[in-house]
């Protein structure tokens, strides 16, 4: 079974969503930290050790009711992926920023990523262990990380997607949320032309990922995938 590890969020998880049960067939167990918000989780710093105990002790429940490899509902999460680790005996992928070395053992390490992300002003360091240069010209952010080849592209702030997800609102509008995604993906292509792949950091960006590689004809990397692939190697 896959365990997902939840934000305590109240916006729309459309199926594609890691926090729908459809999107694992309903073949997916939750468990929800209470005291995680995206306010507190979306951040440029290392979590606190009180928030990420938090995380820990819902990954031993998840691991006690039978998952078998565990994931999380936010890819900023990638800063606590040790620290988590650590404390169980399931393999976790807590973002898909972990694929990053993966990705570049495929396709080379010459390869122009483009990262995804809610919040590329967030998005630093302590995710992926290179500093990002942000160009704010545009209200879709976008980033360059000098070396190697990593390129993030951030949701407009005053977009459908990110409003949605930054106010915690009930409704969503899934036509201006995709036009928000195409239009981040887009900019960040035309400003890194290098971009040979796409990996969704957002887990929220995830239902559009068919529709992104229809877009851009490109390959789409996100961690629903991922944790599919892994409980593929497992009977459980």
């Amino acid at each position: 079974m896959i365990g997902i590890l939840m934000l305590n969020t109240q916006f729309p998880r459309v199926i594609g969503d890691i926090g729908n049960p459809e999107t694992f067939d309903r073949q997916a167990l939750y468990y929800q930290v209470d005291q995680a918000v995206v306010d507190n989780i979306v951040s440029d710093q290392a979590l606190p050790d009180s928030l990420v105990d938090q995380f820990v002790k819902g990954a031993k429940k998840l691991e006690k009711q039978g998952a078998t490899v565990l994931g999380t509902s936010c890819g900023f999460l990638a800063s606590s992926q040790s620290r988590i680790q650590a404390h169980i005996d399931i393999p976790i992928i807590t973002s898909s920023l972990v694929l990053i070395p993966t990705l570049r053992t495929f396709f080379g390490t010459k390869t122009g990523i483009g990262v995804l992300t809610f919040d590329a002003d967030k998005l630093g360091p302590s995710h992926i262990d290179t500093k990002p240069n942000t160009d704010t010209s545009s209200s879709v952010s976008a980033s360059s990380i000098v070396t190697p080849a990593i390129n993030i592209g951030g949701l407009p702030k005053d977009g459908e997607l990110y409003q949605c997800i930054k106010k915690n609102r009930l409704t969503l509008d899934l036509d201006l949320a995709w036009q928000d995604v195409h239009n981040t993906a887009k900019l960040l292509i035309d400003t890194h032309p290098e971009t040979t792949l796409l990996l969704i950091e957002c887990t929220n960006i995830s239902p559009y990922k068919d529709q992104l590689r229809a877009a851009f004809g490109l390959p789409v990397f996100d961690l629903v995938d991922a944790l599919k692939w892994v409980k593929q190697s497992s009977l459980s």
